[in-house]
């Protein structure tokens, strides 16, 4: 259905069809619901921004490192388990991204024709007291920016812009709570028994909130607990992690 309504779209607003990003336009002609035919995994951070700072025997540990070995291993894991689906890294190694350039980014992937695709950031949680623990994700709260300007006069036109429009953002909201539900029931398989579950919170992150596409942002747990930040540390907790994001992917793919 969503390429479909995507189609009818085009024809509808010809040269009324603006950005509903600060970032780029959004490519209408990309389904929302099809199968799943590409992944874009963002570690949070990279460069000049570190994340969370915390020190561990007088070491500096920084979020930004963790995000990023999460997501190769996550990464490496489709390519071997999924190789049909395409997989894409808002950053490859240790550089700055700014948040729209992540977003730009993810808007020019083209799954495959007849597929879908989903946006997942991969970040680790800090806090002021010590004893805060537990991984969680994070979707958009509902309210997305509209796709589409309201600068069509044509009333009958207007009107049938935002019946699809509605239709999209519906379609949109399905699959994020699905992939969430997938995530967060497959990160409490893998990793449940070593820290909480604290659940799917709702904020209008920015990589999730103008993504376009299903998307949640993902907490890992807490580097400011220090038993917590010894397991993000450890090599074989984070392929854990990674597992629990690829089951949920799969999941999500065969739903």
């Amino acid at each position: 259905m969503g390429r479909t309504l995507a189609l009818m779209l085009n024809c509808l607003l010809a040269v009324y069809l603006v950005s509903a990003t600060p970032s780029g336009a959004r490519d209408l002609t990309v389904p929302l619901l099809e199968p799943l035919g590409a992944v874009i995994i963002d570690p949070g951070h990279g460069g000049r921004d570190p994340g969370a700072v915390v020190l561990q025997h007088q070491q500096q540990v920084m979020e930004k490192d963790i995000n990023l070995s999460v997501a190769h291993k996550l990464k490496d894991l489709l390519d071997v388990h999924a190789p049909e689906i395409d997989v894409y890294l808002t950053r490859e190694d240790d550089t700055y991204q700014s948040l729209p350039a992540r977003v730009q980014m993810a808007a020019q992937v083209l799954p495959p024709e007849g597929t879908s695709k989903v946006y997942l950031s991969i970040h680790t949680n800090a806090a002021v007291v010590p004893e805060a623990s537990g991984f969680e994700v994070w979707i958009n709260r509902g309210d997305v920016t509209a796709y589409i300007a309201p600068t069509v006069e044509d009333a009958y036109l207007k009107r049938r812009i935002e019946e699809i429009d509605r239709t999209l953002h519906r379609e949109l909201k399905d699959g994020t709570d699905a992939l969430a539900d997938a995530m967060i029931e497959s990160l409490r398989d893998q990793v449940g028994e070593y820290m909480p579950s604290r659940g799917i919170r709702h904020q209008d992150f920015y990589v999730i909130r103008y993504s376009q596409m299903p998307s949640v942002l993902v907490e890992m747990g807490f580097m400011t607990n220090p038993s917590e930040l010894e397991q993000l540390l450890d090599e074989s907790f984070q392929m854990l992690i990674a597992r629990g994001m690829l089951s949920a992917l799969l999941e999500y793919r065969s739903r």
